[in-house]
């Protein structure tokens, strides 16, 4: 079996820049993840978390001559979120709709050869729960008490204290999200052999939470979730996790949300951001900030062709393929 080599676009990927692949008849998936926040929200910039993984499945199905059927899977862990960070089904369904067909319209006029498979989990049944802290309790607090603690920080971040006693068991989930074990409790789809995860930044400390819960899990009664074959994790480079919006330290947004993005010329969505970097005190946001700035314009630059400076004038909901 004859083996390809994918070229990798620098400003992608961080530390990695081909993907190998045996040239077979094999279907594909190129992992991508969208979920759903409590502001309610999303960023302009969120399709940018995209973009890596349609042009790599592009790339694939032209390089292979169609003997590879890349399929870009988004999965939205939306029911456990709900779950979890006590998100209403009002926001969620809001935010679902609007990123589905958002990804669907730019798919269609930019990635004709690539197929698309929006996938949701599963609701949260006491089956899928006792799994999960049976997965949970796979995690060797001790072995990494640094990163363990910084799962809790993020939990109590993003939901409060129950967020941070939920930590591990919200750790626990994301390998089923990522195809490293597999469960109809949780996804209901099964994964072929290979699968390639664009992992966003946000995604680090979990990468490592995976790998452990991976080793822990082989001759233990658990050890039939994993799914075998190949997985490939590439790191994205791009600005922390592209769904959520960046907020300064009294949690106001200091990003254009997508819904208003849109009717918005291009170089007003930049000036915006570029505005109130000026006011941003905090070191840490104004760092996330500048990096949000690449993001919305490597986007608009990769989905226009030509170079930021030549859109003015252009809506940013032109470049995404139809009226949305």
């Amino acid at each position: 079996m004859n083996s390809i080599e994918i070229q990798l676009v620098p400003k992608d990927f961080k530390d990695v820049s081909t993907l190998p692949l045996q040239n077979g008849e094999d279907s594909l998936w190129i992992n991508t993840v969208f979920n759903i926040n409590r502001e309610g929200t999303i960023p302009a910039r969120f399709l940018r978390g995209f973009l890596p993984a349609f042009k790599i499945a592009e790339d694939i199905s032209k390089r292979s001559d169609g003997r590879i059927s890349p399929v870009v899977r988004i999965f939205q862990p939306r029911n456990f979120s709900m779950l979890i960070d006590g998100i209403t089904q009002e926001v969620a369904d809001r935010q679902q709709a609007l990123a589905f067909l958002t990804i669907s319209m730019m798919a269609q006029k930019h990635f004709p050869l690539a197929d698309t498979k929006f996938e949701l989990d599963q609701e949260v049944s006491d089956e899928a729960m006792e799994i999960l802290l049976d997965v949970a309790s796979l995690v060797d607090v001790s072995l990494n008490q640094g990163l363990i603690n910084r799962l809790r920080v993020s939990g109590r971040r993003w939901g409060g204290e129950s967020g941070e006693e939920k930590s591990l068991i919200y750790a626990a989930h994301h390998p089923f999200g990522w195809s490293d074990l597999h469960h109809t409790a949780f996804f209901e789809t099964h994964p072929p052999q290979v699968v390639v995860n664009t992992l966003p930044p946000s995604e680090k400390k979990f990468t490592l939470i995976r790998g452990q819960i991976l080793e822990a899990i082989r001759g233990t009664n658990l050890a039939e979730l994993i799914r075998g074959g190949e997985r490939i994790n590439l790191p994205l480079n791009i600005c922390g996790a592209h769904y959520i919006p960046i907020k300064d330290e009294q949690g106001r947004k200091l990003e254009v949300d997508f819904e208003q993005a849109r009717t918005m010329s291009c170089e007003d969505i930049i000036a915006h951001i570029q505005t109130e970097l000026v006011g941003v005190k905090s070191g840490s946001i104004k760092s996330n900030l500048r990096k949000a700035l690449i993001d919305l314009q490597t986007l608009m630059e990769d989905l226009s062709g030509t170079n930021i400076k030549d859109l003015r004038g252009v809506l940013f909901g032109e470049l995404i393929g139809a009226e949305i």
